[in-house]
């Protein structure tokens, strides 16, 4: 059985979002809840995810 691991990103506190996906595909997560004053437009959200192949979860 393939389990997926999502993480809620602020758990990084304030670092950049793009620097959040990149740990959070390095310590092996397969996705990220967003939520909260978000700066970047959905798109945005949307390619940096894609380019650390991660899923998302929007709240």
């Amino acid at each position: 059985m393939n389990r997926e691991y999502r993480l809620c990103l602020w758990t990084f506190g304030e670092i950049p979002f793009e620097e959040k996906c990149r740990l959070a595909k390095e310590i092996g997560v397969d996705g990220g809840e967003v939520q909260g004053n978000i700066r970047k437009n959905p798109k945005e959200i949307g390619a940096i995810l894609a380019k650390h192949q991660l899923k998302i979860k929007y709240k």
